[in-house]
């Protein structure tokens, strides 16, 4: 108990990313060849994401719950591959997050469908885009997939119930000139998609939601964190 009461820091097992790896390879490209469109395009994108990782980062840092978190991370499952931003392991759950740092503003309709708009070159553009929601619970899928290969029968029938219960997908906008426009999406989606400066009210109100007799200790955490960069395969580009 002394363990959970005392732990209030935030621990960063893994702070680098491929997409930090992308801008300097691109700055070095674009400094080579200015006035190539598609490299000068491709790395401001970069930066563009980037900073909004960064963002989330900063904030997690801020917390005081008592965390373990995880940037970047790659689970492969046979054919299939998961690559998450951030994995955030807290006293009562862990939170695969996508973060999102795009341009406009976000609408999320009654059917629970993503719409983008912003203006480029004096135009107004709309448009769908694929539900950053639904891309984190992809993960989350194929991250089951390698626990319950790494894990018996006694504790598949112990865990699985509660599986989802405990691993939460989060959509987090690290724009804060982005509106998000929410107010007809399902209660189940709205809930999940917040902006970067609610993130650590979010964590801490399902912290205090948690009984204190099922709150993981720090060395629990710990264990959680260190299984998933065990299973950490990250691809390797040749930019």
């Amino acid at each position: 108990m002394n363990l959970i009461n005392t732990f209030r820091e935030t621990k960063i097992m893994k702070e680098d990313c491929e997409l930090e790896n992308k801008v300097n390879v691109l700055t070095e490209l674009h400094n080579k060849y200015p006035n190539n469109e598609k490299i000068k395009d491709d790395l401001i994108y970069a930066k563009i994401g980037l900073n909004g990782e960064k963002t989330i980062i900063h904030e997690l840092k801020m917390a005081n719950i008592g965390m373990y978190v995880l940037h970047d991370i790659t689970f492969k499952y046979e054919d299939l591959t998961a690559q998450t931003d951030f994995i955030v392991i807290t006293p009562v759950k862990n939170y695969f997050i996508e973060c999102k740092n795009l341009r406009g503003h976000l609408k999320i309709n009654n059917t629970g469908s993503f719409t983008r708009k912003y203006e480029s070159n004096n135009n107004r553009i709309e448009e769908n885009i694929y539900s950053p929601l639904t891309q984190a619970k992809g993960h989350i899928n194929i991250y089951k997939k390698i626990w319950d290969k790494n894990h018996g029968l006694f504790d598949k029938l112990l865990f699985e119930k509660d599986f989802f219960k405990f691993n939460t997908p989060l959509v987090v906008m690290a724009n804060p000139k982005n509106i998000l426009y929410d107010r007809f999406a399902p209660k189940e989606i709205k809930n999940k998609v917040i902006r970067a400066d609610q993130l650590i009210n979010y964590l801490e109100k399902d912290l205090k939601d948690c009984k204190w007799h099922d709150r993981l200790s720090k060395k629990g955490m710990e264990e959680k964190a260190k299984f998933f960069l065990d299973n950490n395969t990250p691809n390797i580009v040749n930019y």
